[in-house]
Formats: structure tokens, sequence, C-alpha cells
């Protein structure tokens, strides 16, 4: 797999989804050089967790503040939450942005500093894929769990990322369907 660190393109794309309106729950995007295999992998995970989801490809822009891109992303948002994976935001050691239905990782801050081993790659997609899933839901209306094994769960460092679950525990989940059946019930 290919993870290497660029910054943002200089020029923005409108995505354009061929899809039902309001079938969405979550529309993927990514913003710079995000591997095609780990889009891929976050896209199913997310499909399989969470819900209907459209893939828009990527959004070139110059943008490089968690601020800016999110604006960038409300304006061609075509459902309930936006999850966009951005290659790098130089300006921030935050790892997730995740306000006003627009959830942002900077899987810069997320990619461990060695690369080069395979337990270093699967950890990094365990964190891509722990705080894609529990960004949206957390976007769609879950709480925050105290239980460190759950998505949801908040974590601070990236040592608590990867004592975190891709999955969601098991109160959450039954929460999680709950309200995800109100959610799909709402888009249709």
């Amino acid at each position: 797999m290919k993870f290497s660190v660029v910054t943002c393109a200089l020029v923005m794309m409108i995505c354009n989804c061929a899809s039902a309106a309001g079938e969405n729950l979550v529309v993927f995007k990514s913003v710079g050089d995000v591997s095609p295999e780990l889009t891929s992998r976050v896209n199913d995970w997310v499909r399989q967790n969470v819900g209907p989801l459209t893939n828009c490809g990527a959004i070139k822009t110059n943008k490089k503040t968690f601020a800016k891109i999110a604006k960038i992303a409300g304006h061609s948002k075509e459902g309930r939450v936006s999850l966009i994976l951005v290659d790098q935001i130089p300006t921030s050691t935050q790892h997730l942005y995740n306000a006003n239905g627009v959830v942002i990782l900077n899987l810069a801050v997320l990619r461990p500093i060695n690369m080069t081993t395979a337990a270093a790659k699967a950890t990094f997609v365990q964190r891509v894929e722990a705080e894609s899933v529990g960004g949206v839901t957390a976007s769609l209306g879950m709480p925050p769990c105290p239980f460190i094994r759950c998505a949801l769960y908040t974590a601070k460092t990236t040592n608590e990322i990867d004592e975190k679950s891709t999955n969601l525990c098991p109160p959450c989940l039954q929460k999680w369907e709950t309200l995800s059946r109100s959610v799909l019930r709402l888009t249709q």
C-alpha cells in the first residue's frame, strides 16, 4: 500500500454522485493523496457498520484547514454526513474534526511514523476505520461511549485510538440500530 504525504492540489473539483435523492446516510470523499486501497477499505467498513454510503471520490482544493475543507464539503453534501479523509492538514496536530454533519480525518496524524512494516500499515487502517465509524455515528446523533473498546470512545491520544475497536460496543450497537432506523426513515 502507498501512504505518501503530500499537500492538497490547487484546483477544486465539484463532486457529482449518481444516486437517488435521500438514500445516503454518508457521503465519502478524500482530499490529497489518499491511497485507493485505504479508501476502499474505509468505504466498505463504514457501509457495513453504519449504513448507506456513496463514494464521491476526491475533492481537490488548496484549502488546508479543517474549517475550510468542511465549508467546501458542506456545499456539495448529498447525504446526512460527509466523511472526508485528508492526506495532510499541515497546520494541525488534531486527528478528527466533527461538526455540522462533516467528519474529517487528518491521516497524517493517524499514520504511524514508520509505515514500512505490515503491522504499522494494519495499525493505520485500524485507526482510520475506528475513527470513521465513531465519527460518522457521533455526527448522526450517537453520544460518546465511556468504554475504550468502542468506536464511539473519544480518544485523546493515538495510544487510545489503538485500544479502540473498529466496531460499536454491544450497548452502543443496540442504540445505533434503533437510531439508524429513525435516521433512515427521515432520509426517505
